[in-house]
């Protein structure tokens, strides 16, 4: 009985070990994806941020080739509009092809993000499942404890009373095996004329041997 509940208690402590260790893997996983989602996220505003810069500063070239084309209309023999112009057109097709870039980029970004949150949900998922099936092995062992106290609580009731009617059987054979002794029945009356018979001897005494006893009842 002792060895069984030591074999339970090493089983249950080898489990606690392993829900313990997958408990903190997925709490360690879930604080990475959740810092991952939190760095996502600050990286996604601040492309936002350079984003709208980009469309600000765009916005302000080409102001800047609508005033300089308005120059150009109004004075056409100025020596260094074309350059002008084919400067602004540069920086309008840089900052068009930067704007695609960043484009990608926070797109690559939020989809990143969304499934950092999706895996950071699914963690927390499995952690509600852990914790659940931990508290379901704690209160199976706790049950199990209890029914073994109680067998143990059975079995050492039942132990007495089998030593007390046993030990009742004992006494009872005892009793029934000691031998009885009866006084000598007395001599009958001398007829006339007969002899009398000899006198029995003083103290004598007849022993009588109590038969021995018979199969004991079944105990109830």
């Amino acid at each position: 009985m002792k060895s069984h509940k030591v074999s339970i208690l090493s089983t249950v402590s080898r489990s606690n070990v392993i829900l313990n260790d997958a408990l903190q893997m997925c709490h360690a996983t879930a604080k990475e994806f959740t810092a991952n989602a939190s760095d996502l996220s600050y990286r996604l505003e601040e492309l936002k941020k350079m984003h709208l810069e980009l469309e600000n500063r765009v916005n302000q070239t080409i102001k800047n080739l609508t005033v300089v084309s308005g120059q150009l209309s109004a004075a056409p023999k100025l020596a260094d509009a074309p350059r002008t112009i084919s400067d602004l057109k540069r920086l309008v097709a840089q900052f068009g092809s930067q704007i695609s870039g960043f484009d990608s980029t926070v797109q690559s970004n939020t989809k990143q993000a969304h499934l950092a949150v999706a895996g950071v949900e699914e963690v927390r998922t499995l952690l509600n499942q852990l914790d659940a099936k931990t508290n379901d092995t704690i209160a199976n062992v706790t049950a199990n404890f209890k029914r073994n106290d109680d067998i143990r609580s059975e079995l050492a009731g039942l132990n007495n009373t089998l030593t007390s009617k046993l030990v009742a059987l004992e006494e009872r054979i005892q009793e029934i095996s000691k031998p009885v002794s009866t006084a000598a029945p007395a001599a009958p009356p001398v007829a006339a004329g007969a002899a009398p018979s000899a006198p029995p001897p003083a103290n004598s005494t007849t022993t009588i041997t109590a038969s021995p006893p018979g199969k004991p009842s079944v105990l109830q």
